[in-house]
């Protein structure tokens, strides 16, 4: 009892003599005399036992025969904890009373570790997601069960415990669970499923732990929201993927707050070298244009900086000398001190090219156009829109009204029935146009020059086809000054030709330009 602080004591009622044996007896109970007092002092001076005189009272006076507490008893700045047993005995005409304290300190302790320990893990459970199964190798009976949501569950717990796994599982996917119960080298890998819960599709995640030689710990989680995430995450990436092969473009993006970065492997493609860390890209530095470098430089000094990106075209060198015209595009957003960036790089070198070489085309045509009459245009009939138009057309067609021709194809400029014939041709699809333009088409029609005076003119159509689009060529040409003098020379013929008839006389001509 000394070793364990625990103390026990016997009072003679008739003597008043209390018998101590244990801790606190030297402290206390050096003698025997004078019980009662000792004890009612004891428990006063240092425990909790408030009302001990009561009891010890009611012991003495046979109103109770016996009582049971845990009390609390501090010394030398120790608290113990006691359970502490009294029952009253009369034997050969005395009375006694004796008390066991037993001490429960240490097995408070314990069982205080044991309920907090207890309740963590019960929390610890409620807070995880998961469906816990153990599950004995052998006859895959389930020996424990347990499940956070009720809507994971297609039969109550009672009725799965002791029962094997094709009870409440598709066979194919139970099948696949037993194959791998006690095989730690199946272990590593986890086994993802499809079942139909509730009727609703759901996917789920079997993790393997060995419980001890026998019985393997099932763990189940519910990845649906983390399998459609990914799901259209996959499908996000393979449509930027496409969308990338299709408009000849890079995706990527940064952030520098959490270090993150993306680059697409369409870059390799675009920049035609390899770009994947700040090496790549000082590297590449080498390769811009000498009149881009500047721009380069501004946007690499902003990145370095957390600052907004420009937008903006700049040239890269790349095999046999060849110079690429790479459009950046890049949406900023300012996160507090960081910065995220997401950008596309565009291989605009065709776009930019054909651009250049229009333009060139455009400058000769309208130079042309300077010294003749004739108005020169490319209709798309796809647009339905006359993509151009020559400056010499400003001499028929008021400047203002330029816009809208290109809209309308000349409406209100031509005779309407004359305007209907070509409406009609230009406005059919690539079959029916090539089928009206197999020939080319020509005609006389009359035009109204500055929507006032009629000329006459010849519109002829050209139809052209490359490897992307169709396209018209047309050509109105002012024939009105021709068609006067012809329609002259006709009536004169006419004339010469009733009087040659008319007279008997001899009538020549000689022309002595061309003998």
């Amino acid at each position: 009892m000394e070793q364990n602080f625990s103390f026990t004591w016997i009072y003679n009622i008739n003597s008043d003599e209390v018998y101590f044996q244990g801790y606190f007896k030297n402290q206390f109970f050096n003698n025997k005399k004078n019980g009662k007092i000792k004890l009612i002092n004891f428990y006063e001076l240092l425990s909790d036992f408030a009302e001990f005189e009561e009891v010890l009272n009611e012991l003495i006076t046979g109103k109770i025969n016996s009582c049971s507490k845990e009390i609390s008893i501090r010394y030398d700045q120790t608290s113990f904890q006691y359970n502490c047993s009294l029952d009253r005995i009369v034997q050969k005409g005395s009375v006694y009373i004796i008390c066991y304290c037993n001490n429960i300190t240490e097995i408070k302790h314990l069982f205080a570790e044991v309920s907090k320990s207890k309740k963590m893990l019960s929390s610890v459970m409620q807070s995880i997601p998961d469906i816990l199964l153990l599950i004995e190798n052998t006859s895959h009976k389930i020996n424990f069960f347990y499940y956070h949501d009720e809507d994971d569950i297609l039969v109550k717990k009672e009725d799965l415990l002791g029962q094997d796994l094709t009870l409440f599982l598709p066979e194919h996917i139970a099948d696949e669970l037993k194959r791998r119960l006690g095989k730690d080298d199946e272990y590593k890998e986890s086994y993802r499923y499809e079942l139909e819960v509730n009727n609703k599709r759901q996917w789920y995640e079997a993790r393997f732990v060995a419980h001890d030689a026998n019985n393997t710990l099932l763990i189940v989680r519910n990845i649906t929201k983390e399998f459609i995430a990914q799901r259209e995450r996959d499908l996000y990436f393979e449509q930027l993927k496409n969308a990338e092969e299709v408009l000849n473009f890079a995706f990527w993006s940064y952030n520098s707050g959490e270090g993150e970065r993306f680059v697409s492997q369409k870059i390799v493609e675009v920049f035609e070298c390899e770009f994947t860390d700040e090496h790549d890209v000082k590297r590449i530095l080498q390769f811009v244009h000498k009149d881009d470098l500047a721009f380069v430089n501004e946007n690499y000094r902003r990145f370095l900086n957390k600052e907004p990106l420009l937008d903006g075209i700049f040239r890269l060198e790349v095999s046999g000398g060849r110079y690429k015209y790479i459009l950046q595009r890049v949406k900023s957003q300012k996160i507090a001190e960081n910065i995220s960036y997401t950008g596309v790089f565009v291989d605009v070198t065709n776009e930019v090219t054909i651009k250049a070489d229009l333009k060139e085309k455009t400058r000769l045509l309208n130079v042309l156009s300077l010294y003749t009459n004739d108005i020169i245009f490319v209709y798309d009939p796809g647009k339905g829109f006359i993509e151009y138009i020559s400056e010499s057309a400003k001499k028929y067609i008021a400047e203002e009204d330029i816009s809208e021709v290109r809209k309308s194809f000349f409406k209100g400029y031509f005779e309407e029935r004359h305007y209907k014939t070509l409406s009609t041709i230009v406005t059919k699809k690539n079959g029916s146009l090539f089928k009206a333009l197999k020939d080319n088409f020509k005609s006389e029609l009359l035009f109204f020059k500055y929507k006032q005076r009629p000329v006459w003119v010849e519109c002829s159509l050209y139809l052209h086809k490359d490897e992307e689009n169709v396209y018209i060529l047309g050509v109105i040409k002012d024939i009105n000054d021709a068609k006067l003098n012809l329609e002259k020379l006709q009536m004169a013929n006419m004339r010469f030709s009733i009087a040659s008839k008319a007279s008997t006389d001899a009538i020549w001509d000689w022309d002595l330009v061309d003998n």
